[in-house]
């Protein structure tokens, strides 16, 4: 695992006429997260 002081993340937005995603990401975090994905596709989503 990384240094404590240090924690890697990143954030990426795209938008084009089609889509509209952001993504948030951390990966040297010591806490449980949950992670929820809404598509506006219920098929996409489970």
């Amino acid at each position: 695992m990384a240094d404590s002081t240090t924690v890697r993340t990143a954030t990426i937005i795209r938008k084009t006429n089609e889509t509209d995603i952001s993504l948030s990401l951390t990966l040297d975090s010591a806490f449980n997260q949950d992670i929820t994905i809404n598509t506006g596709i219920g098929f996409l989503d489970h």
